[in-house]
């Protein structure tokens, strides 16, 4: 998935900095690819914190607002296939998926075959 890896590095980082900055530690982010119920994948970035979490905007906040910071999500809108926050027991997670085409195979008409697996990258910071 070398396409995804720009993306995928550049959302965790708005991600993780964003709970650095405005979370409580520790802070963690774990990538995995995952199989979406329409038989797509997707390489899903969660990152959380101990902090209570903020309420999602209903858009991006104009630029008079943002000043130099507040630019992350917006990358992360931008990149990401779908992304949300949610809270749980351990805190607030801030996740975005990033959708994994099918690659064809080249000079024929159908995705190449491939087993469903999930693969997952977690650490704590």
């Amino acid at each position: 998935m070398p396409g995804l890896v720009d993306a995928a590095v550049r959302i965790d980082s708005e991600l993780v900095t964003n709970a650095l900055r405005h979370g409580s530690r520790p802070v963690w982010h774990t990538l995995r690819q995952v199989l979406l119920a329409d038989g797509g994948h997707s390489v899903h970035i969660v990152v959380g914190d101990r902090g209570e979490g903020w309420e999602l905007r209903s858009g991006p906040a104009t630029a008079a607002v943002k000043g130099t910071t507040a630019r992350g999500l917006d990358i992360v809108a931008m990149l990401a296939a779908a992304w949300g926050a949610t809270r749980s027991y351990a805190g607030h997670l801030v996740w975005a998926d990033l959708r994994i085409e099918q690659q064809r195979s080249p000079g024929s008409g159908s995705p190449r075959s491939s087993t469903p697996t999930e693969r997952r990258f977690t650490s704590a910071i």
